[in-house]
């Protein structure tokens, strides 16, 4: 037998398994996919559990409320106190300090815009810069009247299921703008 009756077949199973083995994805993709849909589902749980939290009763908040009496009566005449001696003249040469260079502003290089994916904008003002930010139509929501844990529970699950991550860049985007 000559050599090549022996390659022929190894080189065969050698590419039938590279072929195999490159349909698999690489091994970043699986992690990546895996570590994608690990973070969707901790994120999903955690709305779950704000919005359990959201949904139990609530307490009202107790704060400055003045629920609880002084136990120590307020004085009935005001202290006074006593006048301040004034500070001793300074004795010395007095020194002009020079004034302090004007240095223009750095004006920001500009930053290519977000593509606007949504169509439907949210204008308001902002300390008097008119802004917009395109929101999905899965954000408008009403909140719905009379305010309690109901109506807030539902505004808060119907934002948290909307696709608010394009929003919330553009904001972010408009945040650095306006800095």
């Amino acid at each position: 037998m000559d050599i090549g009756s022996y390659v022929w077949p190894a080189l065969v199973a050698l590419l039938c398994w590279s072929n195999g083995w490159a349909q698999e994805g690489s091994g970043f993709d699986v992690w990546l996919k895996k570590d994608q849909q690990a973070f969707q589902a901790f994120k999903d749980e955690r709305d779950r559990q704000f919005l359990a939290f959201l949904q139990r009763d609530w307490q009202e908040y107790q704060a400055f409320q003045g629920l609880v009496r002084d136990q120590v009566p307020k004085p009935l005449t005001l202290p006074v106190a006593e006048p301040q001696t004034p500070l001793p003249p300074v004795e010395g040469k007095i020194v002009e300090v020079p004034a302090l260079p004007v240095i223009p502003p750095a004006i920001p290089t500009p930053t290519a815009p977000l593509p606007i994916l949504l169509q439907h904008p949210v204008h308001l003002v902002f300390y008097g810069d008119s802004l917009a930010v395109s929101c999905g139509q899965d954000m408008t929501l009403e909140l719905k009247r009379p305010l309690g844990k109901e109506s807030i529970s539902a505004f808060w699950e119907g934002m948290s299921r909307s696709a608010y991550e394009e929003c919330l860049a553009q904001a972010q985007q408009l945040g650095q703008r306006l800095r």
